[in-house]
This record gives C-alpha cells, structure tokens and sequence, in this order.
C-alpha cells in the first residue's frame, strides 16, 4: 500500500492526487505576516529538534507515542524514516507514519501533505514535505506546515475504530482544536540555537510567539494588589508546608515566600526528571507528613463513614487552606448538596497557568489522598479559564480521561514553555496530563 501510494504522488500532479484520494495539503509558507524573513530561521528550527516537539506534544494532545520502528520496514529513498505510533498506554501499533522530508527529482508539487491509507492491519500515513536539503533546517512556516499535517494524520489515527461518521467527526474537531492550541509549546521547545550557537534573538522569538499564543476563553477580571495578603498563620503554615516540599525534592528555592514555592514546584517538575506518579506521590507523601500518624486513623473511624463528615470537613478547611490557594469560602459540591468549599481565583492556578502542574501538584494528588488515606471521596474542579475551582467533599471524581472540565493540551499563558526555552531543555520536558 505505501508503495503504491509512493508511486501515485511520483506519477501524478498532487494536485489530481489529491482530487483522487482526499490528501491534505498545507502551503509552503503558512505565512507569518511579521516582515521577517522565513530563510533567515531555518538555523534555528533543525528537523530533528522540530519532530521531538511534535512527538512531545503528540501524547498530551493524542495519547499517542511515536518511535522508530524497531523491525527494518522497507523504504523507497533512504531519508525515509518509518515510525510506529502506538497509544501512550501501550498495545499494538495503531499506525505507521513514513517520514519523507526532503525535495527529490522524482517527488513533485510543494509545501507538506499528509495521506493516511485505511488497511486491515495499522493505518499508513505518508508525511511529505519538500525541505530543500538535510541539515538545512525548517522555515517557521514549513514548521508550522508539518505540524498541521501531522496533527491532522494524528487525529484520524485516535478517531479511527469503533466510532459512527459523525462522533468519529465530532471526536476530530475537538482533537484539532486542542492540537492547535499548542504551537506556542512547539515554538518554546522547538527552536535550537543558530549559526555559532546564538540563540534566536529575542525580538523575533516574541513577534512569532505573539502570532502562535492562543487567546484565553475566557477574560478573567484584574485582582486586586492585596487579593492574595497572607495573614500570620497563613505564613507559618506556607513556611512548614515548604520545609516538607524541600525535604522532599532536595532543592530549596533562594526566593522567599509563595513565589519561593513556585520556583521549587517548577525546579522539581522540570529538572528532577520525576514522572507524573512520582510527582503525585510526592504530594500524597507531603501530605500524610502533615496529617501525621494519628489524624487518618481517627478520620477513617470518627467522620468518614457518617453522612455529616463532608460538610464537616468542608466548614473547617477555609482557614487552613488559604495559604496555597487564597481566599475560599464554604459552598455548595457540584452536585448541589451540602460539603464543598469554592475558591475563587486559586492562587497556585493563576501564578503559573500551567495545567500539568495543577493536576500533578494539587488536583490528582488531594483527590488520592482523601480516598486512600482519609477514606473519603472528594473532587476537585478547576476551572482553567477563570481559574476558580470547587472542592466537592464525598464525591468521587471522574477518571481524568473522562474528566470534561479538562482540557486537552497546555492552557493558555502557561508559564512552562517559556521556561523550557529560556533554560534550553530538552523537548521531551512536558508536564500536560491529557
């Protein structure tokens, strides 16, 4: 099948390929109406730095890996580069995508396009591009070309199967939205360092950063200067909750305060190369530090198995929770009943608008520790657009694959990508869960 469909985009137009068999084509500029000059990037966009990107961001957006394929595949050039694309949960390959970036006498037509041919086994997708020559690098919209193929031959990849025409449809849409969303995370992490290693100058990283930075959903008001004043006890309890995160991670942030804190979830998240367990379990571990040996204990036997321990439970962490989150108030769960607390612009949220670690760092870890140590169900809801939320204490909370509150991919103004940049790390460094 992959040779015959070499053979089709050798022999034809792509124009009457495409005419032919539904391939997707994207121009050669996908302009950047900026006044730069596109040939003036290629130094800083390597082909294979752009792909770890596209393949990094591929298993938040998708739940898909892509590696090279361990079994020789047979290849009709030798730039060829075939890739299993298997779900991140494991299994059987669901696709295999043929690389083939690079201008050749016998390959015509312009720019990228991507055909993905249906068979009884895995899906083939061929992935076409017109690079002028190896070592090269892209323009930054012959990178913004390939990322548009890709993500398109991608979610046809997660959307194929079990599905009816319309929800298989449905299901894409909603996958091209949430890919779309990530050229910024694909600037931030793609682009290497130019001739003599000079990184790109910074004037032309913001003017294209500026064109690929998604808009947020929704507007969220200005706070006020001291919407977030600590009071005595929330300081004390900032410092002893930093104690026990430092211990835990080995760094100790020079920063004082609750910007000390952040720089130290960053620092852990970014450079320890911990997983998104071992991030979660290092909150659960925080946690029962502070809970101590007798609080779970009594909570399992006194408050978890009556009908009034939410509420209770509920009216009495306002107090102890404002140092992390800021100003939260006794509310409603979000199923109307009695037992949950509102916050209203959580502090961690709007410091950092980074979704992987609201949900490695608070969500994913506060919800386990309830369940499997307190003995309680309790949900947390972020709103990642007002960057409110709502603890639901007694309800047990969605798995977060089905979880519809969160979105797929990095969230706008996420704090994270920038810093990937600004410290030069590897484009495997992602924190999105989903």
């Amino acid at each position: 099948q992959t040779m015959m469909l070499d053979r089709a985009f050798k022999e034809n137009d792509l124009s009457g390929v495409s005419k032919a068999s539904g391939t997707r084509f994207y121009s050669k500029g996908l302009p950047v109406a900026l006044g730069l000059d596109q040939e003036s990037l290629r130094p800083y966009f390597a082909l294979q730095s752009v792909w770890d990107s596209l393949v990094a961001i591929a298993g938040g957006v998708f739940g898909l890996t892509l590696c090279k394929a361990a079994e020789a595949i047979p290849v009709w050039d030798a730039e060829v580069t075939v890739f299993e694309v298997r779900p991140v949960a494991g299994g059987a390959p669901a696709a295999y995508v043929y690389l083939d970036p690079y201008a050749r006498r016998d390959k015509s037509g312009a720019g990228w396009a991507v055909e993905v041919v249906p068979g009884s086994g895995p899906l083939l997708v061929h992935l076409m591009g017109q690079l002028p020559a190896k070592d090269t690098g892209l323009t930054w919209g012959e990178v913004q070309g390939l990322f548009q193929t890709l993500g398109d031959a991608l979610a046809d990849v997660a959307t194929f199967g079990n599905r009816t025409a319309q929800e298989a449809a449905t299901a894409k849409a909603e996958y091209l939205q949430a890919w779309n969303k990530e050229q910024a995370a694909l600037l931030a992490t793609a682009q290497g360092t130019g001739e003599g290693g000079a990184p790109m100058p910074d004037d032309v990283f913001k003017m294209l950063a500026s064109a690929t930075m998604p808009a947020p959903a929704q507007a969220r008001p200005p706070i006020p200067d001291d919407f977030y004043a600590e009071n005595l006890l929330d300081k004390v309890a900032l410092f002893l909750f930093r104690m026990l995160v430092q211990k835990e991670i080995n760094y100790v942030s020079p920063t004082k305060g609750y910007k000390g804190l952040l720089e130290e979830a960053e620092h852990y998240v970014m450079h320890s190369k911990a997983t998104k367990e071992d991030q979660q379990n290092m909150v659960i571990r925080v946690l029962k530090t502070i809970a101590g040996p007798a609080v779970p204990p009594v909570y399992n036997t006194f408050m978890a198995p009556w009908p009034w321990s939410p509420f209770f439970t509920a009216l009495f962490t306002p107090p102890f929770f404002k140092f992390l989150v800021g100003p939260n108030r006794l509310a409603l769960r979000t199923d109307g009943s009695l037992g949950g607390v509102y916050v209203d612009r959580c502090r961690f949220l709007e410091e950092t608008s980074c979704k992987g670690l609201c949900l490695n760092l608070c969500k994913i870890p506060t919800q386990k520790f309830f369940s499997d140590v307190l003995g309680m169900e309790m949900t947390m809801n972020p709103n990642f657009d007002t960057h409110e939320c709502r603890l639901s204490f007694g309800l047990e909370p969605a798995p977060l694959e089905a979880d519809d509150t969160v979105p797929r991919g990095c969230i706008s103004g996420c704090t994270m990508g920038q810093k990937l940049r600004d410290e030069k790390l590897p484009a495997q460094v992602f924190c999105s869960n989903k």
